[in-house]
């Protein structure tokens, strides 16, 4: 008798030593190893969207080839025990298009995106509790096709979750071949008595506070599009004198180059062509005798490193003539204020790094100062 009123309360020791688990995955952070583009902006291949619910956007590893042991790291706000990881594989393969006003699948244009890159083939699941390896299983011959219900040899339990690519589906694959991707990942259980239980995924934002991908996104990972917006609009106001929003545009120096290959439109030069707000001054004869040609500017991408970049296009048609890259500089230091006339009426200064690469000559580069009067 004393045995059996010993097991009851051992159970609830033991239900009381474990880590408390919660049936939704509540992630604080999501990063890779390698990431497709990394350095471009707005992201294109982040992890974090393999838990955005949305079929059309997709993280890709960024090797050289295919990302053998590339990694996935999901932090939890709190730890889960899970056994089974519903996997939408490949590149972008979930896609949906409008049928009467209605919302459908496009299994054709899914097909394509997944065949377009690698997939996995194989994945390595390991787990962390407190920072202590706590559980690593390999799932092998994942099928050939966009969705898979991963189903794993054991139940782990871990607060940090690592999914590593460890092989790849290539046959049939184009020329992006090299590139391996996930579409979306849902973690889960299945506990032989309820059947399987998809997690819902909730992102951390503070304590107490849970936000769903859309408002999370919004609140933490704006800076992104935030820079993207103040590089589009200083070079707005650098090339066209619009959208300056209050601030004076003043030329601060020609750093290197031919200042007279690509000079922003200065206000003295007169109409220019519809369209163009890029010109170069060409000098001729002993009398220095000069003439002007306009060109027009066309957003290409943004990256972090190199700011807006553009295509330098002839105005009459696409034929481009060079790039030109705007860099967008916060905090700058005192010697900026030296530019105004009196530094106590400025509040604040922006300074414009213009580099100007046109086709088959010397590179030319411009800093710019934005001052904001208080």
């Amino acid at each position: 008798m004393k045995k059996l009123a010993f097991l009851p309360i051992f159970a609830i020791l033991l239900i009381a030593c474990s880590p408390k688990t919660e049936p939704v995955l509540v992630i604080k952070t999501v990063s890779a190893t390698t990431q497709l583009n990394a350095n471009e902006r707005p992201v294109d291949f982040s992890p974090f969207y393999l838990f955005d619910g949305n079929g059309a956007t997709s993280w890709c590893e960024g090797e050289e080839k295919n990302g053998d042991n590339s990694k996935v790291i999901i932090r939890l706000h709190k730890p889960v025990q899970f056994n089974r990881i519903w996997l939408q594989n490949g590149f972008k393969s979930a896609v949906t298009k409008i049928e009467k006003n209605v919302s459908v699948p496009d299994d054709k244009t899914s097909l394509l995106n997944y065949k377009s890159r690698a997939a996995a083939r194989a994945l390595r699941v390991s787990v962390k509790l407190n920072g202590k390896a706590k559980g690593e299983l390999l799932v092998k011959d994942i099928p050939d096709q966009p969705t898979s219900t991963l189903e794993l040899a054991e139940i782990l339990l871990g607060d940090e979750i690592t999914i590593q690519l460890a092989d790849f589906h290539l046959d049939g694959r184009g020329y992006n071949k090299n590139d391996t991707c996930l579409t979306d990942i849902v973690i889960g259980l299945n506990d032989k008595k309820g059947g399987d239980v998809k997690f819902p995924t909730k992102f951390f934002y503070k304590d107490g506070i849970e936000k769903d991908w859309k408002d999370y996104y919004t609140l933490v990972l704006e800076e992104d599009y935030r820079y993207l917006s103040n590089n589009a609009v200083f070079a707005r106001c650098i090339s066209q004198l619009t959208d300056c929003q209050g601030y004076t545009r003043t030329s601060y120096e020609i750093v290197s180059g031919n200042p007279f290959q690509f000079i922003w439109l200065r206000p003295d030069v007169g109409m220019p062509p519809t369209g163009a707000v890029l010109f170069q001054e060409e000098f001729s004869g002993e009398d220095g005798d000069s003439s002007f040609k306009f060109y027009r500017l066309r957003p290409e991408m943004h990256t972090v490193e190199t700011g807006l970049y553009y295509d330098v296009l002839e105005p009459a048609g696409e034929e481009p003539v060079g790039r030109l890259a705007i860099r967008w500089v916060k905090n700058t230091d005192l010697k900026l204020h030296e530019l105004a006339d009196d530094p106590s009426k400025t509040k604040h200064h922006y300074l414009i790094e213009v580099t100007s690469e046109p086709l088959g000559k010397e590179p030319v580069r411009v800093h710019y100062i934005l001052s904001k009067a208080k």
